[in-house]
């Protein structure tokens, strides 16, 4: 490891509450003493994740690094688009803590235009912290860009390359080199990143700045690693990315995404879910490690939805799951897809990389499925194979079930509960910037021609950030409150707007309004 700093960054301000004339009242949200905030944070998302995911690479691998965790709370993921989210539209509520429409990367509809909202990790990095986002799919896919690029439609990997190298994020680890062309990579370098395509590569970086690209779209599947060269695991990344982080005495703010299992759950690939799932608690076994020999780092796991609607089990009362079978399992359906799609036979694939021997009818069904897309034969293996595994799947598309959060360390308390995922978002924010701030006493919303004095009290500063962040964050500006508090001028309180508030700083905007035509491009 890097050498390791074992003091604690201290973030709060002591704050007295001024008479002031009163428009509305707030009590029991001010606080007298401040207290210290985790210097690290690491936010880990497991794409696509349930209960059920965990549950079912418990039962078929043993005890996970994730029941040492005692601060559970439940989650809801809607979106502004409905109960069934997308990775965009719910990367976005936690990397913002506001809520958007389905397909949208850190970008909110504000009357018939989108603007850009400020993510956590821009937050973190004004506040002197190093960054890194890291992911098995590709780094341009949903959940990654959401927390370090802003466009109206995830379809725009090629344009979110761009603003992820010009990012200034520090680590840079995950798939998609297709979206990097040798222009590109050359910006990369000159702005300061080390670029590498491989374990080997990643592995000899000691320091500074990184991006990693490991494949020309997503990071292969566990079960399949073995089959690809020099291929790095989400461990491996992740090792790596915390040794590199921690040189800063500001700490730092890391995501990670477990992005297949998503993939996994979509394909109804019982075995892959479970490899995948398994590799995502080595990675939060990995942090534990690291933040029990600390006290100054915050852990929080989670998903952005549920995908599959997976049911351990759901053949019928009495149906043992057979992990034999689902260990026995080779390779992904994805793979075996591939095959087959080369002209291989569907079931000497199956009894190749399962043990399993599939009827004919069942052969042809996949061949069937096959010759309709990729996705759709995929999804007829992995259904075929879990079935005889016995794993149900209600769906292989997302759902609109709740989700777990689990947290470890300095603000762990703040993720217990049941809340929507903007509130992980809001959480964070207010624990890089406050610390671990009890409420005391009562905070006035009061009127004032200054922009951002929300107390009346004549001075832009924490307190009126602190009151911002907890009661206005995410409202679109109808009010003159809100005009006052609206600081970048985009219709709608984020976290921008607190920033500017904390650090009473009334210069140009941090992240622009664009794509004013947003709505068009993402419905078409």
């Amino acid at each position: 490891m890097a050498r390791i700093h074992r003091f604690l960054a201290i973030l709060g301000v002591v704050l007295v509450v001024l008479a002031a004339t009163t428009t509305i009242a707030y009590t029991n949200i001010a606080f007298t003493q401040a207290s210290s905030s985790p210097k690290n944070i690491i936010l880990i998302i497991g794409d696509g994740t349930s209960f059920s995911h965990i549950r079912l690479a418990q039962l078929a691998y043993g005890k996970l690094a994730l029941e040492y965790f005692t601060d559970v709370g439940i989650v809801f993921t809607d979106s502004l688009t409905g109960e069934v989210p997308d990775s965009a539209a719910t990367a976005t509520a936690m990397a913002t803590g506001i809520k958007t429409e389905n397909g949208m990367i850190a970008m909110v509809p504000v009357d018939g235009k989108t603007v850009s909202v400020m993510t956590l990790v821009e937050l973190a990095q004004k506040l002197g912290k190093s960054t890194g986002i890291i992911t098995t799919t590709r780094i341009t896919h949903a959940t990654p860009a959401a927390f370090a690029s802003h466009v109206p439609s995830r379809r725009m990997e090629a344009e979110i390359a761009v603003q992820l190298v010009e990012s200034g994020v520090d680590v840079l680890l995950g798939g998609g080199l297709r979206y990097f062309d040798e222009a590109l990579l050359e910006k990369a370098r000159e702005y300061g990143y080390t670029v590498v395509f491989n374990r080997t590569q990643l592995l000899e970086v000691k320091s500074g700045k990184i991006l990693g690209l490991f494949a020309s779209s997503h990071i292969p599947y566990v079960l399949d690693r073995d089959k690809y060269e020099d291929v790095p695991s989400l461990v491996d990344m992740v090792a790596k990315a915390i040794d590199v982080l921690d040189d800063n005495p500001n700490g730092f703010f890391l995501m990670v995404e477990a992005g297949r299992v998503d993939h996994a759950a979509h394909s109804n690939d019982a075995a892959t879910l479970a490899a995948e799932a398994k590799e995502l608690d080595d990675v939060i076994a990995l942090a534990l490690n690291y933040a029990l020999t600390r006290g100054d780092t915050l852990i929080v796991i989670t998903a952005d939805h549920e995908t599959g609607g997976t049911a351990v089990g759901g053949y019928g009362y009495g149906q043992t799951i057979n992990f034999t079978l689902l260990l026995n399992v080779k390779a992904s359906s994805e793979y075996m897809g591939n095959l087959i799609l080369g002209g291989a036979d569907p079931k000497e694939v199956i009894k190749e990389y399962t043990g399993i021997e599939i009827t004919d009818e069942e052969a042809q069904a996949i061949l069937d499925a096959l010759n309709v897309n990729k996705y759709a034969g995929y999804t007829e293996i992995g259904r075929t194979i879990s079935k005889y595994i016995g794993v149900a799947f209600a769906t292989s598309k997302h759902t609109g079930q709740p989700i777990p959060v689990f947290a470890y360390g300095p603000g762990s308390k703040l993720f217990t509960g049941l809340f929507h995922q903007t509130e992980i978002g809001r959480r964070l924010a207010k624990l890089m910037l406050f610390g671990l701030t009890e409420p005391t006493t009562e905070i006035t919303i009061a009127f004032s021609p200054i922009p951002g004095d929300v107390n009346g009290d004549g001075i832009v500063d924490a307190e009126d950030a602190y009151i911002v962040l907890t009661t206005f964050l995410g409202e679109k500006v109808d009010s003159t409150i809100e005009r006052r508090i609206d600081m970048n001028n985009n219709g709608i309180i984020d976290l921008e707007d607190v920033y500017l508030i904390y650090t009473g700083n009334y210069g140009k905007a941090l992240t622009p309004t664009l794509y004013p035509e947003a709505l068009e491009i993402i419905r078409r």
